[in-house]
This record gives C-alpha cells, sequence and structure tokens, in this order.
C-alpha cells in the first residue's frame, strides 16, 4: 500500500463518517506528481453559510525506502 491508497481509504471513511456537513479533498504534499504516492495530504473543508473553509489537514508520508532497479 502506498499513501495514496492509504489516504483514499482514509478520505471515504472520513466523508462517511461527516456525511453531507464536510467536503473531503486529496492534495498532493509535495507539487510532483510522480511522487504524489509518497506524500500526500487531505483537506477536510467544512460547509457554511457561503461555503467551505479549511478545517483539518493530514499528511501522510511514507518513509519506506524504495528501490526501483
Amino acid at each position: 500500500m502506498e499513501a495514496e491508497e492509504l489516504l483514499k481509504y482514509l478520505k471515504k471513511c472520513t466523508q462517511d463518517l461527516l456525511g453531507d456537513n464536510a467536503e473531503v479533498i486529496i492534495t498532493p504534499t509535495m507539487y510532483d506528481p510522480t511522487k504524489m504516492q509518497y506524500d500526500v495530504s487531505f483537506i477536510i473543508m467544512e460547509k457554511v453559510e457561503g461555503g467551505c473553509i479549511p478545517r483539518f489537514t493530514v499528511n501522510v508520508k511514507d518513509n519506506t525506502k524504495r528501490n526501483f532497479n
């Protein structure tokens, strides 16, 4: 499992828990899309009158060394 896969699972669980009161967005922490699976965040946006505001940011960083020979 990569960090990206873990966050997709956490996003689904969080959205199920919060229901219509929040919007959950996954965003890369590093601005290199090829590395998104190693360092990703998700933001929980709380719905308020007139839109959404950021409430929580959760970061998952994969610290495992990879050997891609």
